[in-house]
């Protein structure tokens, strides 16, 4: 199962920004065994 999603952050005294972000959950027997997130770090502040 996969979502993907929009965050926006606000870091401590930077300006806020958007990132997309890909969320992939693994499951087995109707329970979550796995998750791993994917995003793109361009977007962040250096």
């Amino acid at each position: 199962m996969a979502a993907h999603l929009g965050y926006q952050l606000h870091p401590p005294g930077g300006p806020a920004f958007g990132s997309d972000v890909a969320e992939v959950f693994g499951v087995r027997d109707g329970k979550i065994t796995s998750f791993d997130i994917y995003f793109d770090s361009s977007p962040f502040p250096k």
